[in-house]
């Protein structure tokens, strides 16, 4: 029985590698296709069929037919650019240098020994391997290299099975994807090939299958008549089981059982743990009904379960972990009759009919879909939905255990580690069990479990794949959405955390629904491409599927099939209800089974979907019956030889229901010339009934004359098709691929200069900067060029030089010849002195956070954003760039920010989350690797310490105001009551360096502006503010709240010592030190400017003035957070604090009006709705000096 058939819902067909071409003009007409009409009848029913010439897939008018499709779809593939960079990036994601780590599957426990593929990109087929240990990779040794079988590499394995003594494997093998297997022996000490053959083992229809004899000299197996036996119309199908003993000629091996069975029987053999006993699971098609027989050690066969038994699942109990306890003669059934969801019944081997079995498992809340046997107990796979649940039941206690899917490694857990889904599992011995599980964000892990070892604890082996891949910024969401027959699906969401409801994200939808196989979570490195791109998968539980049992299935299959689509389809008209999507923007994608429903879905709703890629799609459901693999579906979809069936099957077929001068939308059909599963005929008619029809985009069709459905085909062949369908939904859904990976952004803005800098997706691209006063970057003044190199981190910078003041400039990269627009930037040169202008600023936000904060901030257009700290949360603890990197990467990815940030100058300076962890000083380890990454990313000004190991201190000026930033993280002391008085915060150099800079500034800059990460008001155990623990938001002020602090100090409340704050209270000598600094050098018009604690604050000086003696009073505000939890620290503040309530977010504006006589400075504390919060108001004197 073939019980993989149609689920590879995303197969792939070998495609050329994408070209760029410099070709320019509409895209050619299809080929001519004639119409030459043939009418078929089905119970009076007349059917016009145009195109059942495309059928003769060997006839050469047909095969010149596809190469012209095949040359059109390259025409089109060719006036995409992005195409061949898309493919670059694919095989950077699917294979990156040096970070591939091999996966390893279909294992198998032999004597100690473990047999297992091993696959390892960018090799073009896995490796049969063996282990003698699951933790050491060491003793791994390469049985047979599947890559070198065939001179392209296109050799597949279809199955294979070691020996019960381990000294021998057998293996079958086909080529070209097109799964007409044969059986061939190796020998595992040398990995020689043995003399036996054994030809029509394996094909597409019934799969195929072997087990071996309990001595190891010889093999059951599958077989397909030989020509003689049977006509030429039925030889693959009547699948029998023969015995091989092994040096024997195969027309000497025996029969053993299947004369008996189903035309279109599918046959699962299995040997019993001391393969004296074989079971014969034997499958009526595709559609799921399935009969077991039995053979003893006599070599008698007898039939243990009936179709209408639904019993799905067979398995020999195990041998017990003591002898005392006695073999568990029986086998086990998982049966779905009068059990929808499954329970499990035990059958001894000696009885005499299944009215004997006792049910062992009763059926539970989730859909049960697999059982294994171990020594003292069953293994229980469930499915909830899609996502998996894995159960120990204990023969002798009773007891159910539930197994962690994706144990914590390394401290590290995984990310969504409740969508997981079990891939494989094998009880090695006793009732150690070595499962594979996987998430949609986490690569596949073998894990081990033993209940005799530990009740609730899996250990990880060497087998864990490492996640090639960073999706920390990207989260999973499941929803049910109501279908037809009130009936909720659910739906899974891949997305970039905090992505938006806009209602114009780009989205591929995808589902399945057919053979009672679940959609469950699987990893896929390459989904980063579309991920960075903004994109978003939305992936459908359909019904027809496993998810939640038999129901469900049937709910899908034979007349009910439209259930289906409608499920799919409510599952679009949920993203488009909850704003995630719009038509123009919404991708769909199946393959196989899920083929026929991007056909039934594009036919039913054609103005609903942006883009359709079907992939060796079904689409003819009147003549399907006829190809031989369609035969064995008729279990599953119907038969049109059946009255009520075949109104079913008109009514959607997706071939039938293409109407004409209908505005189809465009569509991508691809196919295997060699595929024995799906005829290829279905999309050669398809594409030809489609582009008779009309569309609002091309049709296109691909069709691979060296693969099939798929299965085997080679790593290039992989990528070579994603990058085919990546590039034509990106550009259909005019989501660009830009060769610009982050930013671009600018800073170190002057009058006259600024640096642009940003990240280029690959290595060893050109690139120029185009400079303009023009939005459409007319006549642009170029800099550069630059060229990125892996060892820059791909990193280029652009000095800017010869700019006008006060001007706004628009800029955008070249990138090897290419303009990038989309990652279009501007900034505002700075005015000469007296100007007026805004900045903005704020602190504190998640790592990659797409808050709307960052869009408030740009909407009021200021001359400069600042960010005052804490630009991710990551709290990097080691002195490793490229965690820094990584982090920077997180943040600039967001949408949200990277808009701000190309709308603006930008200027930076750390706090402790984003230079070495919370509460950090100058002991971090981190430092050396946080200075080196900053200067590496940002675009800032010069370091006014110099480079290196030095703090990021920076001074500029705009018109007369003097900004002075300071670093008061990376030089600031360990501090408690006892080193108060010789700790710094700034670190001397950095002091001195401020002070100069004040000197500097003094008669020369009416206003100065501090800016600082963290606050500048507070005193030594006080809290004036006392509300860290409650739920009170708003605006708050420290009269309001004086009785309650003095309460809770009456009552003893203790406050955080001074070496656990984070602000200037726990440096009070250093404080009054600069403060007298002020004071006696009479340098007027300092404020300041911080944020770290997570509120709006504001202080008019009054309760800033730390001088000896006062007169030298400082105003402070305080911006934060941009989107973090509140927290309020310091105060009093003159004008109060307002705590936010999440997930509102804060920021600061500086409005500056250079009277000439007076400066005027306008603070406006604002939320994430625009809403101004906390506002304080004051002016300084300046003289009407010339600009400095």
């Amino acid at each position: 029985m073939h019980s993989s058939i149609w689920a590879v819902g995303l197969a792939v067909t070998g495609l050329l590698i994408c070209r760029i071409s410099a070709r320019g003009g509409n895209l050619p007409e299809p080929p001519p296709t004639p119409r030459l009409p043939v009418t078929n009848f089905y119970h009076g029913v007349a059917v016009v069929d145009d195109y059942q010439w495309l059928e003769k897939g060997e006839a050469p008018e047909v095969r010149a037919w596809c190469e012209a499709q095949n040359r059109r779809t390259r025409a089109c593939l060719d006036a995409i650019p992005e195409c061949a960079d898309i493919e670059k990036r694919l095989r950077e994601l699917a294979a990156p240098a040096g970070l591939v780590s091999p996966s390893y599957s279909r294992l198998h426990w032999r004597q100690g020994r473990l047999f297992a593929l091993k696959y390892q990109p960018p090799a073009p087929q896995p490796m049969l391997v063996t282990l003698d240990s699951l933790q050491d990779l060491s003793t791994e040794r390469v049985l047979l290299d599947l890559g070198r079988l065939h001179a392209e590499g296109r050799a597949s394995l279809d199955f294979y099975l070691p020996s019960p003594d381990g000294k021998r494997v057998a293996v079958c093998l086909s080529e070209n994807g097109s799964e007409q297997g044969t059986l061939f022996f190796y020998d595992t000490a040398t990995g020689e090939r043995l003399p036996d053959k054994l030809e029509r083992v394996q094909f597409p229809t019934g799969g195929g299958s072997v087990a071996w004899a309990a001595d190891s000299q010889g093999v059951f197996y599958t077989r397909y008549p030989a020509p003689g036996e049977r006509p030429a119309a039925d030889l693959w199908f009547y699948q029998q089981v023969y015995y091989h003993a092994l040096g024997a000629a195969q027309t000497e091996d025996r029969y053993e059982i299947g004369r008996e069975f189903p035309r279109i029987a599918g046959i699962d053999l299995e040997s019993s743990p001391d393969g004296r006993r074989l079971l014969a699971s034997v499958g009526n098609g595709d559609g799921g009904e399935i009969v077991h027989y039995l053979r003893s050690p006599e070599g008698v066969w007898r039939q243990i379960t009936r179709f209408e038994d639904q019993v799905k699942q067979a398995r020999f109990g195990r041998d017990p972990l003591y002898i005392e306890w006695g073999r568990d003669e029986a086998v086990y059934l998982l049966s779905f009759r009068h059990a929808p969801r499954g329970r499990v019944l035990r059958l001894d081997l000696n009885a005499g009919s299944l009215t004997e079995a006792v049910e062992v498992i009763p059926q539970g809340a989730q859909a049960l879909t697999g059982v294994l046997p171990a020594a003292s107990g069953l293994y229980l796979h469930y499915r909830d939905g899609g996502p998996s649940l894995l159960q120990w039941h204990d023969f002798f206690t009773g007891k159910t255990i539930k197994l962690p899917l994706r144990p914590s490694l390394r401290g590290q857990p995984p990310a969504n580690s409740s969508i997981a889904a079990v891939q494989e599992m094998l009880v090695v011995r006793g009732d150690e069990l070595l499962y594979r599980t996987v998430t949609y964000l986490d690569p596949p892990g073998w894990f081990q479990f033993d209940p005799n070892v530990s009740a609730s604890q899996a250990r990880g082996t060497a087998l864990q794949e490492p996640n090639p891949v960073d999706f920390s910024d990207v989260e999973v969401v499941r929803v049910n959405v109501k279908s037809t027959g009130n009936t909720e699906v659910p739906l899974n969401i891949i997305r970039a955390k905090g992505a938006r409801t806009n209602g114009n994200n780009p989205v591929i939808l995808s589902g399945y629904g057919g053979y009672g196989i679940s959609l469950a979570p699987s990893f896929d490195p390459t989904r980063r491409l579309w991920l960075d791109l903004g994109g978003i998968f939305a992936i459908a539980n359909l019904r027809g599927g496993g998810e939640f049992g038999e129901d469900w299935h049937q709910a899908g299959a034979l007349t009910n099939k439209q259930n289906v689509f409608d499920d799919f389809l409510a599952c679009a008209a949920w993203l488009f209800t909850n704003r995630v999507t719009c038509p123009e923007r919404l991708a769909i994608r199946g393959g196989s089974n899920g083929g026929l429903l991007m056909g039934a879905a594009l036919t039913q709703r054609p103005d609903w979907f942006g883009a359709v890629v079907a992939q060796v799609g079904v689409f003819d459901m009147l003549r399907v019956e006829l190809d031989p693999n369609g035969e064995f579906n008729t279990t599953e979809f119907g038969t049109v030889k059946d009255p009520a069936q075949f109104r079913a099957l008109h009514a959607y077929s997706p071939y039938h229901q293409v109407r004409e001068q209908t505005l189809y939308p465009p569509t991508l059909l691809l196919t295997g010339d060699k595929d024995g599963r799906v005829n290829p005929s279905h999309s050669r008619k398809m594409a030809a009934r489609l582009q008779a029809a009309g569309a609002r985009g091309p049709t296109l069709l691909q069709v691979n004359f060296s693969g099939g459905h798929g299965i085997g085909a080679t790593f290039g062949d992989r990528l070579a098709e994603l990058s085919m369908i990546y590039a034509f939904i990106a550009q259909q859904l005019n989501a660009p691929f830009p060769l610009v990976d982050r930013g671009p952004w600018a800073g170190a803005v002057t009058t006259n200069a600024a640096v642009v800098k940003a990240k280029l997706i690959f290595s060893d691209l050109a690139a120029r900067l185009a400079v303009s006063r023009e939005p459409s970057l007319a006549d642009p003044v170029w800099f550069g060029p630059e060229r990125s190199g892996a060892g820059r981190h791909n990193l280029v910078a652009f000095n800017l030089g010869g700019l006008q003041p006060d001007t706004l400039y628009h800029y955008a990269l070249e990138v090897n010849g290419r303009l990038e627009r989309s990652r279009q930037g501007q900034f505002r040169t700075f005015p000469h002195g007296p100007a007026s202008f805004t900045i903005a600023w704020g602190t504190c936000a998640k790592t990659g956070s797409n808050s709307e904060v960052f869009d408030r901030i740009r909407e009021h257009q200021p001359l400069l954003f600042i960010n005052a700290g804490d630009f991710h949360y990551l709290d990097i603890g080691e002195n490793k760039p490229a965690r820094f990197r990584a982090a920077y990467d997180r943040v600039l990815a967001s949408p949200a920010q990277a808009a701000l940030y190309r709308s603006t100058a930008f200027a930076y300076v750390w706090d402790d989350h984003d230079s070495g962890g919370n509460n950090c000083n100058k002991t971090a380890k981190s430092h050396p690797a946080a200075r080196q990454v900053y200067q590496e990313y940002v675009p800032h000004y010069p370091l006014g310490l110099g480079g290196g190991n030095q703090p990021i201190a920076q001074s500029f000026a705009i018109g007369r105001v003097k900004f002075i930033l300071t670093d008061l993280r990376s030089e600031r002391d360990p501090v408690s009551d006892k080193t108060e008085p010789q700790c710094s915060l700034m670190g001397r150099a950095q002091k001195e360096w401020f002070k100069r800079e004040l000197l500097a500034a003094k008669g020369r800059y009416p206003l100065i502006c501090w800016v600082g990460s963290v606050g500048w008001v507070g005193t030594k155990g006080t809290n004036f503010y006392p509300l860290p623990h409650t739920n009170v938001t708003g605006v708050l002020h420290h009269t309001n709240l004086i009785a309650a602090a003095l309460e809770a100090a009456a009552k003893g409340r203790k406050y955080p010592s001074p070496g656990d704050q984070e602000n200037w209270l726990a440096f009070p000598t250093e404080r009054r030190e600069i403060a007298d600094f002020i004071k006696a050098n009479q340098i007027r018009g300092v404020c300041y400017l911080h944020g770290d604690a997570h509120s709006l604050s504001a202080d008019d000086g009054r309760n800033g003035d730390y001088a000896t003696g006062g007169g030298a009073p400082i105003p402070s505000m305080g911006a934060a957070p941009l989107d973090q939890n509140p927290s309020i620290k310091g105060g009093p503040f003159s004008q109060g604090v307002y705590r936010p309530r999440p997930p509102e977010g804060c920021f600061g504006l500086l409005h500056i009006h250079d009277r000439g006589e007076t400066i005027e400075v306008t603070f406006s504390g604002r939320n994430s709705r625009d809403e101004e919060k906390i506002a304080l108001k004051f002016s300084v004197p300046a003289a009407l000096d010339p600009a400095p």
